[in-house]
């Protein structure tokens, strides 16, 4: 926070804080739907900057006289005393924070500063303050002498008007309009808080006298009626600590002479040691005509820096005596972003999370409250289909736009060595910084991951019962937004949190799990290791449907983790003004097989919706315009093929870059509310998963139908075995061939009618072949082999992508990739 020294005039000359970043609500700062920043236009309102002191009008004495009190919460209290009960206070960076833990109404915290001066040197408390939650008004009350000699001291209060919960909030009491407040003042408190468990957070107190200063009001002028300041010329107005986009800033405001005398006026920008001059000219007007627009680009020497703004107004040497009155409407800066040709972007992939276990996609349980807000406000994608069953051949085709037997990177031996197929590479191309925050495994750099990253952090090594460190991974990034804070940036981020060992904080774990479980597994890690013995058919390990439960319940804990500390990172996205110009693109590499097919905390072994249905939200408000992300659902099938080619042509990369990427641009959806063209395309579409790990198994859906066909084997499928002892589950896999689902009548692709309708079913299998016949023709990328080290195959280990005395896999060998069944 910045500050700035102002004189006074009065008997103390005091420090006057400048600075004040308004409105830094947590995305709970939130309800998030409408009132994020995202959900409405890029714009910073000047009158929450006014700086009352500054305010001039030839009505008044001129400038604010006394500044009687300046309380800021550097260091000690300076003379207040707090009435504590069950108090805590604490100072962090100059702000007092203050949590009532006390009983309730009879405790509250009041903060106290004895006084010995006449009540006519104030006319206004200012109070700037953040109260988290609560019921009850918070206040200031204060204590004067008694109008006749022996009587107790008078006490009279006011609430602190205007208070909303949970942002920080400027508010200025006009105690000189209290009929007590006269005479000599004995004593002021400030209560912040009247019951238990609220939190508040105060900035600083004044005692002012701003004379007859107006201040910001509704102002009609006409039809209009405006927030705005009614003030007279010869006045000026001061806003204060106005945080800029590092470019293309412009300062959109309104004047009226409510009288028709006319003014001329200036706008100066101040910011550091530099003032300029941003627009001068005049306003003649009759009375009763509309409002003046002026609308001037901030100078690009004052853009990514703290500014001051001064409105300067002259009257015309014609005017009355006393001046012309002046109407200043609704000053805005609006801030259009880093570049016109792209907004910041950010691609956040959450391994291992179903779409169906988020709110937003219509899960009972509240795993997800901050991503449903947030969905609320952006682009869902109801059905996206996911390329591969498990993290590696996923995420490549994530950033390359491509099916994993085009890319060729599926097993732990691969590496993509064409290092201009990646969406780091293009946008890079573009003027993009690009960094990249991980958590190693398969989506580290000896992969090809890196390829077009001018940063790619594999994260840090993980104990062998936490799988993920969400919490590290976006500390990281906030770091690194704020260290290219001037920078046009592709962020890629990606957590194992939600992927087995299933560990949760144990604040989220409660919210969860049925604290009457005694299960086997309560005090064991459920971890990959445990999963594998579940499904082997010849393991000891069982389930009950009870221990299956308790597993879900760790799963929703781990994505309520999450969930939470996406809420903190988008915080620090507002809070570093960065939510205007950033686009972020939310969605996971695959799901997980929570006992839908007889296998629980796995993926990679099916093709089924449990592990190939995830997520996609895209939301932002950025530039340009047609990109501000309205609050839509689509219902047509798309891929994480389509995030590739989507990202680049929001990113303004030719369309070149494209060509022979797999995947379609969304971009048209996300801006258009008539798309036409590109619905009717995906509504007719086929989309292919594929998995390749063991033998090749490609899924094809299309409408309300999805076929899979798995070469090389003569059975795939899945049963359920009812062990003998009643209630004890069994899991193992077996397998077929050939399998034919309605997903709309059956979403968990439980009956297969494959062999139902024999006519129906010669139509599939042709599918599948074009679709390996196209591929085998499209140019392929480049793949080599990686080299792990030590350290990497621990993390796959971790991960139970790889076992103690195991060798790198080279996978299906490519000649096999074609070979027709």
């Amino acid at each position: 926070m910045s500050r700035a020294k102002v004189g006074s005039k009065g008997s103390l000359a005091v420090l006057l804080v400048a600075v004040f970043s308004f409105g830094l609500v947590g995305f709970a700062f939130l309800v998030w739907a409408p009132a994020h920043p995202l959900s409405r236009p890029s714009r910073v309102s000047v009158l929450d900057h006014l700086d009352l002191h500054d305010l001039q009008a030839s009505s008044s004495p001129g400038p604010a006289q006394t500044t009687v009190i300046e309380y800021e919460f550097d260091e000690g209290l300076e003379g207040w005393s707090v009435s504590r009960g069950d108090t805590t206070l604490h100072r962090e960076k100059g702000i007092l924070q203050v949590q009532n833990q006390g009983p309730g109404y009879q405790d509250p915290t009041v903060l106290t500063v004895p006084l010995e001066m006449e009540a006519s040197k104030v006319t206004h408390v200012r109070v700037l303050i953040k109260i988290e939650q609560g019921e009850g008004r918070p206040g200031v009350q204060w204590t004067r002498k008694a109008d006749q000699p022996g009587m107790p001291p008078v006490e009279a209060q006011m609430p602190l008007e205007n208070v909303v919960f949970g942002q920080w909030c400027n508010i200025l009491i006009p105690v000189g309009e209290h009929p007590e407040w006269s005479g000599t003042l004995l004593s002021l408190s400030v209560t912040p808080m009247r019951f238990a468990g609220i939190r508040s957070e105060i900035d600083r107190i004044q005692l002012l006298n701003i004379g007859s200063v107006p201040r910001r009001r509704r102002i009609k002028v006409g039809r209009t009626t405006r927030d705005g300041v009614l003030l007279q010329a010869p006045g000026s107005v001061l806003a204060r600590g106005l945080e800029l986009n590092p470019t293309r800033t412009r300062l959109l405001f309104e004047l009226s002479c409510p009288r028709g005398e006319g003014f001329s006026f200036r706008v100066e920008g101040t910011s550091e040691d530099e003032t300029v001059v941003l627009l001068s000219d005049s306003v003649k007007q009759e009375p009763g005509e509309k409002l003046h627009p002026f609308e001037v680009e901030v100078a690009d020497s004052l853009s990514g820096r703290s500014l001051d703004l001064r409105f300067v107004f002259e009257p015309f040497a014609e005017s009355p005596p006393g001046g012309s009155e002046v109407a200043l409407i609704g000053p805005v800066l609006e801030l259009r972003g880093p570049d016109p040709a792209g907004p910041n972007i950010i691609l956040i992939s959450l391994d291992t999370l179903r779409a169906d276990h988020l709110g937003m996609y219509g899960y009972s349980k509240d795993t997800s409250p901050f991503l449903d807000r947030l969905g609320a406000t952006g682009s869902v994608f109801e059905d996206v289909v996911s390329q591969a069953p498990e993290t590696l051949a996923s995420t490549m085709s994530l950033m390359t736009g491509r099916y994993p037997s085009n890319h060729r990177v599926f097993k732990a031996a691969h590496r993509l060595v064409d290092d201009k197929a990646t969406i780091a590479h293009h946008v890079r191309g573009q003027g993009y910084q690009t960094a990249a925050f991980v958590e190693g495994g398969f989506v580290e750099s000896p992969y090809g991951f890196d390829l077009g990253f001018d940063l790619y952090h594999n994260g840090e090594k993980q104990p062998a019962h936490k799988g993920g460190d969400v919490e590290g991974t976006f500390s990281r990034a906030k770091d690194w937004i704020t260290e290219n804070d001037d920078k046009r940036f592709f962020m890629f981020l990606q957590t194992y949190e939600i992927h087995t060992p299933y560990a949760p904080p144990e604040k989220y774990k409660k919210r969860f799990v049925d604290p009457n479980y005694e299960g086997y597994l309560r005090d064991r890690v459920f971890d990959d290791e445990l999963a594998r013995k579940i499904i082997d058919e010849n393991a000891e390990e069982s389930l009950t449907p009870e221990d299956l439960e308790y597993v879900i319940a760790l799963y929703d804990a781990e994505i309520a983790y999450v969930d939470a500390v996406l809420e903190d990172f988008f915080y620090f996205l507002t809070t570093r003004g960065r939510q205007n110009d950033t686009l972020v693109v939310i969605t996971s590499d695959h799901g997980e097989d929570l006992g839908d097919h007889n296998a629980v905390g796995v993926h990679g072994h099916t093709l089924h919706r449990s592990v190939t249905q995830v997520p996609l939200l895209i939301t932002g408000w950025t530039v340009p315009a047609d990109l501000r992300i309205p609050g839509r659902r689509w219902v047509h099938r798309v891929g994480l093929i389509d995030v590739a080619p989507t990202i680049l042509e929001i990113a303004g990369v030719p369309d070149e870059a494209r060509k022979d990427m797999h995947g379609q641009s969304l971009r048209p959806l996300l801006a258009n509310p008539q798309p036409g063209e590109l619905e009717a395309v995906l509504a007719e579409r086929q989309i292919f998963s594929e998995d390749l790990t063991n033998f090749v198994r490609t899924a094809v859906h299309q409408g309300d139908m999805k076929y899979v066909h798995t070469r090389g084997i003569e059975k795939y499928r899945r049963n359920l075995v009812i062990k003998n002892r009643p209630g004890l589950v069994k899991f193992y896999t077996s397998y077929e061939k050939h399998a034919l689902f309605r997903t709309s009548e059956d979403s968990n692709e439980k009956k297969n009618l494959y062999g139902v309708n024999p006519d129906q079913d010669l139509l599939w299998g042709p599918r599948v072949e074009k679709f390996r016949e196209w591929l085998s023709r499209a140019p392929q990328l480049q793949r080599g082999a990686t080299s792990l080290s030590a350290s990497e195959q621990d993390r796959l280990k971790a991960l139970g992508y790889l076992r103690d005395g195991e060798e790198v896999d080279p996978g299906i060998k490519d000649d096999d990739l074609w070979t027709k069944d």
